[in-house]
């Protein structure tokens, strides 16, 4: 499969990719669920008298991560899916960036604008064996930061899926092959 970044998505020097293969998906531990609450309840404080569009989760607007933002704000906890979804939310959160998980992959995937707007997981259940994962890393990470976060990121989802990955750092107008 080819992933292909326009530079559409300019706003990010840098999109993580991480390849994931011969996954299981299933209910998620309780470690899992009890740091994603966590995540929660913590952005919650942090932004409970905080106007969004004066932070730097305005530069997301609009995008399915923003949504998030907003919903936690109001104390609207997301409730628990399955591992990789889960597992996905909370990298959202903890590495304040969109961060997507996509199941269905194709021949050709685009990575543009539209991409921000779809959900943070698609299609993703316990027949998933393969998966990309698109972290939208911020301006202000150099690429040592966001090649520690691939690996953190590559490291825990490892632990509760098994399975391969292979992470890449795509930018502007860059085709990789996963």
């Amino acid at each position: 499969m080819k992933v292909i970044r326009t530079d559409a998505l300019s706003q990010f020097e840098r999109i993580g990719l991480i390849h994931y293969t011969k996954i299981q998906v299933g209910h998620s531990p309780q470690m899992l669920r009890g740091r994603l609450r966590l995540f929660q309840e913590q952005l919650f404080f942090e932004l409970e008298d905080v106007d969004l569009q004066e932070t730097s989760f305005a530069n997301f607007q609009p995008s399915t991560f923003y949504d998030v933002l907003q919903n936690i704000q109001k104390e609207n906890w997301y409730s628990l899916t399955n591992s990789a979804e889960d597992i996905n939310l909370l990298y959202a959160l903890q590495f304040g960036c969109p961060v997507h998980l996509v199941k269905n992959l194709q021949t050709k995937y685009v990575l543009e604008e539209r991409a921000l707007q779809q959900p943070l997981a698609e299609q993703v259940d316990e027949t998933t064996t393969e998966a990309i994962q698109l972290f939208y890393f911020s301006s202000k990470l150099n690429e040592e930061e966001c090649q520690q976060r691939l690996d953190a990121a590559r490291q825990f989802f490892f632990q509760i899926h098994g399975g391969k990955s292979k992470a890449h750092l795509l930018y502007a107008n860059q085709t990789v092959e996963v």
